[in-house]
């Protein structure tokens, strides 16, 4: 990390040595910045980030209505629109799906009542089954995403996402 002289802290891109803008390969969301590549700052706002900073939350309330933490749209958004990198990406939806997940359930899981039975909506008995196989997933990706160059986590992510819209498609038709 290096700060500019307005203190503001910005972050090295794959470490890429510049002398101008464009030696970055990430413009324009990139910027030579004391001879190192750095994400832009917030402001300017481009273009394609007043798209994402619509269309982004929009999107993420219906997957979080649905019951879903939209991942497989937060990740492409952010690649797209943003231009942040994959491992970037996957962490701010990781953070983005968590607060979700963590707004929904003070919200509105824990004024929800079963409708049979005198006891929250969640069921505890199939959550501390599923919980152990999600942290060894969750464990499995994080590994992965350290291991594996960006490339072949973009191409796995693709194919993941490619799989779960036809499975999808094909259960609701």
């Amino acid at each position: 990390m290096h700060d500019n002289a307005s203190g503001i802290v910005l972050r090295e891109l794959k470490g890429e040595i510049c002398e101008q803008a464009n030696d970055c390969s990430g413009a324009p969301y990139a910027l030579c910045h004391g001879g190192l590549c750095a994400h832009k700052e917030v402001f300017p706002v481009l273009n394609s980030e007043l798209a994402g900073i619509v269309i982004l939350p929009l999107l993420l309330g219906l997957a979080n209505i649905g019951g879903i933490g939209g991942g497989g749209l937060i990740i492409p958004i952010m690649i797209a629109l943003f231009g942040f990198s994959t491992r970037e990406s996957i962490a701010i939806s990781n953070s983005t799906i968590f607060l979700g997940s963590v707004a929904r359930f003070f919200l509105f899981s824990l004024k929800q009542r079963h409708p049979d039975k005198d006891a929250t909506i969640i069921e505890y008995s199939l959550a501390s089954v599923m919980i152990p196989v999600v942290l060894a997933g969750s464990y499995i990706g994080v590994l992965m995403n350290v291991i594996l160059p960006e490339i072949v986590l973009t191409i796995i992510l693709t194919l993941l996402l490619c799989y779960l819209t036809y499975t999808s498609f094909s259960k609701a038709i």
